[in-house]
């Protein structure tokens, strides 16, 4: 269950099937999540990838997210926090798309500056966008 206000939605096509495709979004996100350096900066909760990640509940972290939700290979949600916000990113799939909805909270005045740099850019929309389409690349070629 979500409780943290919606951000944003982003759908990407695929031609694979779902489980095609959690594969890829997991093969991804291990690759793409990996700044710890970074993460360790925000002071993100996790700030290190841990274990040999596979997307299921209970399972290793991945840099700046854990698992709360995982029903492979339809849906799976993503928490953590850091210094400016607490947020979620939930992948939902099916055989015909991937989609990202991202969730958060930025409190105090420091997270509206964060909010206003990342969200009121537009750069969370290109990461978010760019990311799904990586995975329907992958998922594609698997």
């Amino acid at each position: 269950m979500i409780d943290l206000p919606f951000i944003d939605a982003h759908r990407q096509p695929t031609v694979a099937d779902a489980a095609k495709t959690w594969n890829a979004l997991v093969a991804t996100l291990s690759r793409d999540l990996s700044n710890e350096r970074f993460a360790r900066l925000l002071g993100c909760a996790p700030a290190t990838r841990g274990g040999d990640w596979s997307g299921d509940l209970g399972d290793a972290t991945i840099t700046g997210f854990a698992v709360t939700e995982s029903r492979r290979p339809a849906r799976i949600e993503l928490r953590g926090s850091h210094h400016f916000s607490r947020y979620a990113l939930v992948f939902v799939i099916d055989d015909a798309s991937i989609t990202a909805e991202s969730y958060g909270e930025f409190p105090g005045w420091r997270g509206k500056a964060y909010r206003a740099m990342v969200i009121g850019s537009g750069a969370h929309r290109v990461i978010v966008r760019r990311l799904l389409r990586r995975i329907a690349r992958r998922a594609a070629t698997a």
